[in-house]
Formats: structure tokens, C-alpha cells, sequence
């Protein structure tokens, strides 16, 4: 299975197993490098959330979370 889109932005929360980015609410894989490393992030920094499908659609996950360098 190909991985989903890949979301950027400031992190504005992160609350258990759901990590919200600009407002946008993505739960967070268990048993995934997401869910592994979210407790090392703190809102105002900027990442780059890689999902296991479309950003649009509420049944996707993260599945990896990475702080964003470069433009």
C-alpha cells in the first residue's frame, strides 16, 4: 500500500492519539513511527505529517511525523 498525502504546518495541539494541524484533527496510527515519536513535538513547531491516504478524507491516519526543514 502506497503511502497518502503529506501534510505541513504548525502543530496547534496535541491531545493523546490526535495531533491538530492548523485546525485540521488527524488521529495518529497506533503502532506506527507517528505514534512512536508525537510526545517529542510541542504546538508552534512546524512539521510535516505524512497520512495513509487523502487529507480530505477522515479516515486517514499518520503514520509518520517529521519537524520540516527547508521551504
Amino acid at each position: 500500500m502506497a503511502p497518502g498525502d503529506v501534510v505541513t504546518g504548525p502543530i496547534t495541539a496535541i491531545n493523546g492519539n490526535m495531533i491538530n494541524i492548523q485546525g485540521h484533527i488527524y488521529y495518529i496510527a497506533t503502532d506506527s513511527a507517528a505514534y512512536a515519536v508525537v510526545t517529542t513535538f510541542k504546538p508552534g513547531q512546524v512539521v510535516d505529517v505524512q497520512l495513509d491516504g487523502p487529507a480530505k478524507s477522515s479516515a486517514s491516519h499518520a503514520i509518520n511525523i517529521t519537524l520540516h526543514t527547508g521551504d
